[in-house]
C-alpha cells in the first residue's frame, strides 16, 4: 500500500520483509535424520527495497506497557489526529 497507494506507514517496522522467499517445505534426510528447510519460489513485492529487513517506516511510534496499562494507543491517537 504504501508504494501503490502512496500510504503513510506509521507505527513500528513489520516482521515481514518485502522481498524474500515464499512456500517453505520442510524435507528430513532418510538415513540422517536432519531435518532442513528450503523455497522454490521468491517473492518481490517492492523491487527497490531490495533485501530490506521492513518497509520503511514514515512515522516511527511506539506503544509502551504503560500505554497499554492505561488503555492509550499513541499510534491510532496520532493517525485520528491527522
Amino acid at each position: 500500500m504504501k508504494r501503490d497507494a502512496n500510504a503513510i506507514v506509521v507505527g513500528e517496522p513489520s516482521r515481514s520483509k518485502p522481498n524474500g522467499s515464499d512456500n517453505m517445505e520442510n524435507e528430513t534426510l532418510p538415513n540422517s535424520k536432519i531435518s532442513f528447510s528450503y523455497t522454490d519460489r521468491v517473492r518481490e513485492h517492492w523491487t527497490e527495497l531490495g533485501d530490506a529487513l521492513y518497509i520503511p517506516v514514515d512515522v516511527p511510534l511506539e506503544n509502551t506497557i504503560e500505554d497499554f496499562l492505561k488503555g492509550k494507543d499513541r499510534i491510532l491517537e496520532y493517525i485520528i489526529k491527522q
